[in-house]
């Protein structure tokens, strides 16, 4: 009996030293609730310099979302946010840290402190001087790099030259603070373009962080930056053939998606035609290999449209892939990438109302960002609204893409109402160009229909896509509503001053 008693005791002890101590993977720290698995979380960015932070949560099949966090009028600016998750102060409850931008290259980092309960507290808890730190050059990622229990982050920094730097921010339990853990020589590392990840990508308990590096020629890397016992080291873990992996079609996250306790990456990949793939870059510990795991029907997916991020929400040790797709009239949806194991079964779990979620306003913390990579793009632009059916002539001077998405400053100098296409032949939305001019055309179609119509000596017309144009409309009075059968209708003296003003490749952006 006591042999016997003696077992069970090993077995137990047994048990639970493999619970404490059984490796566990370490790409997502999202558990808000502390109920064990992981939620999604987003900053979403309101007029008036007004911002909320919303968190999904797996109820069933599919995802809620719920507000946690509201800041008022004026005090806070989405866009100068890079959001990440993970267990920084060594409670129950993982939380949101929020890298923001200042003027004059400053910068501070944000706690949002979860109570378990839906909501989160906001807390200053770095700042840097001024001049000290320009958000727009670093690229960050979260995960326990020393294995200390609690979350860090670490930046990707951008130097001139095509030198780079990694910046380690990190809590002692007492304070923040942010030093150099590693620099390139000059020439050697060039930023724009890069994208960054953490997990525990060798099963040593401790999170890596992984960056997918650009080269010419359609041509990338993945380069692993682990903390030694006393500095770091880079190390590439995975190269492409010559033009075997373009870095600026893809979008990549880290998780445990088969479930073995070890760290993977997860990439996006667009092709040509809408259509899209999800590769699996599998570790073994000091390499990765890569493997298709979905793919949609040609014309089905457009993956810049979409920002990922990755956790194991339905707590079942393998971690869900989620993509927020933003369709149009500021509406979104969250598409789950459920894991098998060895491949991705996809399916929506939660889709918004027709205006109510812009993705571009949207930053999912913890999920894939990209680093501005600033653009010259001075020259004219006409900018057609059709939400407010308004059209603007202005300069722009220059351009960034944040995010997948292409920001650029505009500086109106000349505006007015328009009427578009009413349905069904709405106006297309779209980066055009004027491809031709003429000062006058007679117009006519749908010939033997009720919509046939008859226009002669139509003024001012500027072809930009197709057989749509921009001209003078002489016979309505009736701007700033749609009406027309797809060309964009304004008043006859505006469409002359924009008919003289605007060259031939004058840039036409059409949106909602």
């Amino acid at each position: 009996m006591k042999i016997f008693k003696l077992t069970i005791c090993l077995f137990v002890s047994l048990f639970i030293f493999l619970a404490l101590f059984s490796p566990a993977a370490l790409a997502v720290d999202s558990d808000f609730n502390g109920d064990g698995s992981d939620e999604i979380a987003a900053m979403y960015d309101y007029p008036l310099y007004c911002s909320a932070l919303w968190v999904w949560s797996k109820s069933g099949s599919m995802m809620n979302p719920t507000p946690w966090w509201a800041s008022t009028y004026g005090s806070w600016n989405a866009t100068n946010s890079k959001v990440v998750t993970g267990e920084f102060n060594g409670d129950a409850y993982d939380d949101v840290l929020a890298l923001q931008s200042y003027p004059l290259s400053c910068a501070a980092l944000w706690q949002f402190s979860s109570n378990g309960a839906g909501r989160f507290t906001q807390q200053a808890v770095w700042a840097s001087m001024s001049g000290g730190f320009n958000v727009d050059l670093a690229k960050i990622a979260a995960g326990d790099f020393d294995g200390d229990g609690r979350s860090e982050i670490i930046a990707l920094y951008e130097y001139p030259q095509s030198c780079a730097a990694l910046w380690f921010f990190d809590y002692d339990g007492s304070k923040w603070t942010c030093n150099p853990i590693w620099a390139s020589a000059s020439g050697a590392f060039s930023v724009p373009g890069c994208q960054v990840a953490a997990g525990d990508f060798d099963n040593d308990g401790a999170a890596e962080f992984s960056v997918l590096q650009p080269f010419p020629q359609s041509c990338a890397a993945i380069w692993v930056f682990d903390k030694g016992a006393t500095s770091w080291t880079a190390r590439p873990w995975w190269a492409s053939p010559s033009g075997g992996w373009n870095v600026a079609s893809s979008k990549m996250v880290a998780g445990d998606f088969d479930g073995d306790g070890i760290d993977d990456l997860a990439a996006q990949y667009q092709y040509p035609a809408n259509c899209a793939a999800l590769w699996m870059f599998k570790s073994d510990g000091g390499r990765f290999t890569y493997t298709p795991w979905w793919a949609s029907k040609s014309g089905a997916w457009d993956a810049t449209k979409t920002k990922l991020v990755a956790g194991d929400t339905d707590n079942d040790t393998r971690d869900e892939l989620y993509a927020l797709y933003d369709y149009p009239l500021s509406c979104a949806a969250l598409w789950e990438a459920d894991s098998t194991g060895y491949s991705f079964n996809v399916y929506p779990v939660w889709a918004s109302k027709s205006g109510a979620w812009d993705v571009k306003k949207s930053r999912l913390a913890g999920g894939n960002t990209f680093l501005p990579v600033r653009y010259p793009v001075g020259g004219q632009q006409i900018d057609i609204n059709l939400s407010t059916q308004t059209l603007l002539c202005g300069e722009t001077y220059y351009g960034e893409w944040r995010e997948g998405v292409f920001f650029y400053d505009f500086s109106p100098i000349f505006s007015t109402l328009v009427s578009s296409g009413r349905p069904p032949f709405n106006t297309p939305a779209g980066y055009f160009s004027v491809y031709a001019k003429d000062p006058t055309v007679d117009m006519s179609g749908f010939g033997g229909t009720a919509e046939y119509y008859y226009v002669p000596n139509v003024p001012y017309v500027l072809w930009f896509t197709g057989n749509y144009s921009i001209h003078g409309a002489y016979w309505h009075n009736d701007f700033g509503n749609v009406r027309s059968h797809g060309c964009v209708n304004v008043p006859v003296d505006a469409a002359a001053w924009i008919y003289n003003w605007a060259p031939i490749g004058t840039p036409v952006y059409v949106h909602y």
